[in-house]
C-alpha cells in the first residue's frame, strides 16, 4: 500500500468533518434569522387576567406612577407601552366621571369640587391630534397635564396672596375691630384667608 493510499481515509473523515460543521453552522444561522424576523411573544400577564381587565386596573393609578410602573418588570413595562392610548383615556374616564375631554362651551357648567378639577383642566388643555385621526392620549400627555395643575397652583397661590394682601390694606379698621389688642390672632386669619383661597382656586390632580 503506497503513502497515499494510507492518508486517503484520514482525508475522507476530515472532510466530512468539515462538511459536518458547514451544515451545523448554516442550521444555526438559519434558525437566527428566523428568531430576529419573528416578533418577540409578550411577557405573562403579571396577574394572569384579561388585557382588559388590567387597563381597568392601571386607570386607578394616578399620573406619576406610570413611569415608575414601568420599571417593575418586564410585563409591567410591555402591558404598559402596548396599551398606552387605552389607559389613558382609562385613567381620565375615571377621573372625568365617564367622559373625555372636549371644547368648552357657554353651556357647560363645572364645579368647584376637588374631584372634578381633571375635567376643567384637561377640556382646558385636550390632548393633542393625530395625523391619523383621532387624539394622542399618552403617558407624556398626562404629565404636561401635570405640569400645568403644578403652575396653575402657583400661580393661585400668588393670587390669594394678592387679594389677602389687598384686604389687609382695605380693610384696617375691620381687622382692628376685630382684633383689637391680639396681632397675632390677625396674622392667623390672613393665614387662614390665603390657605381657603388657595384652595378653592388651586386645581388638584
Amino acid at each position: 500500500m503506497t503513502g497515499f493510499s494510507k492518508i486517503l481515509p484520514t482525508v475522507h473523515k476530515f472532510r466530512a468533518a468539515l462538511n459536518r460543521r458547514k451544515e451545523s453552522k448554516d442550521r444555526f444561522e438559519s434558525s437566527s434569522s428566523i428568531g430576529l424576523n419573528a416578533d418577540p411573544p409578550p411577557p405573562p400577564s403579571p396577574w394572569g387576567l384579561p388585557v382588559e381587565i388590567q387597563i381597568q386596573i392601571f386607570g386607578y393609578c394616578g399620573s406619576p406612577d406610570f413611569y415608575t410602573l414601568k420599571l417593575v418588570c418586564k410585563a409591567f413595562n410591555a402591558l404598559l407601552s402596548s396599551n398606552e392610548h387605552e389607559i389613558v383615556r382609562q385613567y381620565l374616564r375615571q377621573r372625568r366621571h365617564g367622559t373625555l375631554p372636549s371644547p368648552i362651551d357657554t353651556e357647560r357648567t363645572y364645579t368647584r369640587n376637588p374631584e372634578d378639577d381633571v375635567v376643567l383642566l384637561s377640556d382646558l388643555f385636550p390632548p393633542s391630534k393625530s395625523a391619523r385621526g383621532g387624539h394622542l392620549y399618552t403617558f407624556r400627555y398626562l404629565h404636561g397635564l401635570r405640569s400645568r395643575q403644578k403652575q396653575c397652583s402657583m400661580l393661585c397661590y400668588y393670587l390669594a396672596d394678592r387679594i389677602m394682601e389687598r384686604f389687609v390694606q382695605t380693610e384696617p379698621i375691620f381687622l382692628r375691630s376685630s382684633f383689637p389688642t391680639r396681632k397675632t390672632e390677625r396674622t392667623a386669619l390672613v393665614k387662614r384667608g390665603k390657605a381657603s383661597i388657595w384652595f378653592n382656586l388651586a386645581p388638584l390632580m
